[in-house]
């Protein structure tokens, strides 16, 4: 069966959709004025799907409610950026442990360079001492440059052909602040260190 596929919404169409959900499932009076309007701007400029739209509002009301007070516009801004990184962190939890190496390398050879962009040789580099460090196989280069392009495809990361003194090489910047990415990273190397030690203490039975 073929999918069918919708054109994204504009401000103004998303922007009635969302007053019309809003008149059934919130009183009157909960929201400041221009919180509808801004929702609508971000998703119509961000993506055009409704669905994230309400998502977004949803997010937003939540905030409202821990807080006690109305639904404000400067609840917005965190919401949208607690639904950034909870995506963030299931499309990284997602990847090939091969595919996260490489973005460890990455966020490494950033942190050591001091520098934004990153040449695709020296994340190799990087990943190798990865590899040994952990145990994992050495992949090539050119798997590695295969694993940087699945990652631009996710948004994690952004590359591009630049001019080098001896030709050209990709050369690589995340997509994502680093802050974000290293945070998550870190939380997932704990945690699978903690399954790690557990399944040591148990012989790996399951049991304790």
């Amino acid at each position: 069966m073929p999918r069918i596929l919708f054109p994204p919404y504009n401000a103004p169409e998303i922007n009635q959709i969302l007053r019309k959900r809003v008149e059934v499932a919130f009183n009157e009076g909960v929201f400041e004025s221009m919180v509808i309007p801004k929702i609508a701007a971000i998703a119509a400029q961000e993506h055009g799907d409704i669905r994230k739209a309400i998502n977004l509002l949803r997010a937003t009301g939540e905030i409202a409610e821990e807080k006690r007070t109305k639904i404000k516009e400067e609840y917005i801004d965190q919401a949208h950026n607690l639904i950034e990184s909870n995506e963030i962190k299931n499309l990284i939890e997602t990847l090939p442990p091969q595919a996260r190496s490489v973005l460890i390398a990455l966020c490494n050879s950033i942190k050591k360079l001091k520098t934004v962009e990153i040449w695709a040789s020296t994340i190799y580099e990087e990943y190798l001492n990865i590899a040994k460090n952990y145990g994992m196989k050495e992949l090539t280069d050119r798997r590695i440059a295969d694993y940087i392009w699945e990652l631009d495809n996710t948004g994690l990361t952004i590359s591009r052909i630049s001019s080098k003194r001896y030709g050209k090489e990709r050369v690589v910047r995340l997509g994502v602040p680093i802050k974000i990415i290293t945070r998550i990273l870190d939380r997932l190397e704990y945690r699978e260190k903690c399954l790690q030690l557990y399944l040591t203490l148990d012989g790996g039975s399951g049991l304790l």
